[in-house]
């Protein structure tokens, strides 16, 4: 898929797209920065912890439907799901986000209230003591 991605930008001209590949931790806040869009077309993920990052830096995403982060992902108000496998789909989920670019601070505002919703550090506390409480209950 990466290398008809990339075919696909020479062909359109398109020099403002990265796929950026492997990145270090240290690296990515400046990244998220830079970005408009955060794509995930992971075929395989048990939690696609850079959708949680790309949302809490107020990114709006583009993730995969077999990327368990996509529970995260609400259609249209914080980013869009899509099927790598189905070229169709996924062209069409880059070509739905890059037309809606204008509410692309909206996305990422909702992205952001998204993460703080499920990971603030009270939620985060509230569900290991009841996971702790559950164990100890068995």
């Amino acid at each position: 898929m990466k290398e008809k991605l990339e075919s696909l930008c020479r062909r359109n001209r398109k020099t403002n797209i990265r796929l950026a590949g492997f990145i270090d931790y240290k690296a990515l806040p400046l990244l998220y920065q830079e970005a408009d869009v955060l794509i995930l077309p992971s075929l395989e993920d048990n939690w696609g912890f850079v959708i949680n990052e790309a949302m809490a830096s107020g990114v709006p995403v583009l993730c995969s439907t077999y990327a368990q982060a996509r529970e995260m992902v609400i259609e249209g108000e914080n980013g869009y799901i899509f099927d790598p496998l189905n070229e169709q789909e996924t062209l069409s989920a880059i070509i739905t986000m890059y037309e809606k670019r204008d509410q692309w601070p909206q996305l990422g505002r909702k992205g952001r209230e998204t993460v703080e919703q499920y990971f603030s550090p009270q939620k985060s506390v509230t569900k290991m003591v009841a996971g702790v409480r559950k164990i100890l209950d068995r």
